[in-house]
């Protein structure tokens, strides 16, 4: 499966560091209290895709050990840097759907953060079952784009986003980027990721996280048309629609803003979006504006 972050240069990561959100406390407690409420340990949790290890700390508060991995050599390097201090943690250079280095049965939860999009998705779904301890945890979660809180500075900035999606898919991997299974997956969103019956027990949760309607709705701009894949949500799973005001709520100008967007252009912004920056920053005539990421999480239980 193509990585459009592949060979992304330290600078790149630098802005991917400074425009993406740091998770909610509160989303970090219902993880923790879902996976005590189903019987697991905080022993060792494995990290797959942490790339610079952006949310990687918090975990390590919680576990007594941490397996940091990415399939990228240049942005474990720089997870190693960061995270120097850090004496739980340890990294390896792999696939999620190729870890078969890691313990059998070993990990007590599975945290995969912005990642399983770049997966495919039943040999995804195999190695960490593989990897979880009966009963133990599989986290997924899924930064969405933000979304501003002026329609008609959305209006734009819907636009400009999507046009950042496209321009990474083809900069960095090439061709049309409706080629590209990745982004479909990302399009459609957790709920059509399956959670089969011999691999996990019943009662998945799925939080929509800012989401006033449908994921693939919110995420295209209008007049878009993109195939929507079938959702795997069940009468057994728990399906929450929640507000986040703490860390996925922003106040910024057209600066702010350009930062979100250099987060996710690991090539830079085309001629065709910095037009377009142009006439959002006219919008919105040196105001400032608030505005919320989108995101979701399902919590799964190996079965026992």
């Amino acid at each position: 499966m193509a990585n459009p972050y592949r060979g992304a240069s330290g600078s790149f990561w630098e802005h991917y560091a400074q425009g993406r959100p740091l998770l909610p406390e509160s989303i970090l407690q219902r993880i923790w209290e879902y996976h005590i409420s189903n019987g697991g340990s905080f022993e060792v949790v494995h990290e797959p895709g942490a790339g610079i290890g952006l949310h990687t700390e918090r975990l390590a508060e919680k576990f007594q050990h941490i397996i940091v991995s990415d399939t990228e050599r240049s942005s474990l390097d720089i997870a190693t840097t960061r995270l120097r201090g850090l004496k739980n943690a340890e990294y390896r250079l792999a696939k999620l759907e190729n870890a078969a280095r890691l313990p059998r049965a070993g990990i007590d939860m599975v945290m995969a953060i912005d990642m399983t999009q770049f997966t495919e998705t039943d040999k995804m779904l195999e190695a960490v079952h593989r990897q979880l301890k009966p009963g133990g945890t599989f986290a997924a979660i899924l930064v969405g784009p933000s979304k501003v809180d002026e329609p008609a500075a959305q209006n734009i900035w819907k636009r400009i986003w999507w046009s950042s999606l496209e321009a990474v898919t083809q900069t960095s991997v090439g061709g049309k980027y409706r080629d590209h299974p990745w982004l479909e997956r990302f399009v459609n969103g957790l709920d059509t990721i399956p959670l089969p019956g011999h691999m996990f027990e019943a009662g998945a949760v799925r939080i929509h996280i800012n989401t006033a309607g449908d994921w693939h709705d919110e995420v295209l701009p209008p007049g878009l048309q993109f195939d929507k894949t079938p959702s795997h949500t069940n009468q057994n799973d728990h399906v929450l629609h929640i507000e986040e005001n703490e860390s996925l709520r922003f106040t910024t100008d057209i600066s702010g803003l350009r930062e979100q967007l250099a987060a996710m252009s690991p090539s830079g912004l085309s001629t065709k979006i910095e037009r377009s920056l142009e006439e959002l920053d006219r919008s919105l005539n040196g105001r400032k504006v608030s505005g919320h990421f989108l995101v979701q999480c399902l919590l799964a239980t190996k079965r026992r």
